[in-house]
């Protein structure tokens, strides 16, 4: 049924573990100003990089920031890469997570 399209469809957005490593690799090279978070303006710098419209990128960046602090801790940094590196393979960004 439905429940079960529903629920491939979100699986498929689950990053492979050597991407996880990754993002967590990155997260800690880019994790200054407040170590065990990413603010804005580091994230930023990383984000624009991948050459995404701003608004798809904030979109990214909002959905991921659970708390709604500003910043993302590992976690949200991990979601917010994956949805970016997705969305430049073609994918669009999902409404919800």
């Amino acid at each position: 049924g439905g429940r079960h399209a529903r629920q491939d469809s979100l699986s498929s957005w689950q990053p492979t573990v050597e991407r996880l490593e990754a993002y967590r690799e990155l997260f800690w090279s880019i994790s200054r100003a407040e170590p065990g978070y990413v603010s804005a303006d580091e994230g930023r710098e990383v984000f624009e990089r991948s050459g995404l419209p701003t608004s798809e990128l904030a979109q990214a960046w909002s959905m991921s920031d659970i708390d709604g602090d500003g910043r993302l801790a590992a976690g949200e940094f991990a979601c917010a890469m994956h949805l970016v590196a997705e969305r430049r393979g073609g994918r669009a960004i999902p409404q919800s997570l």
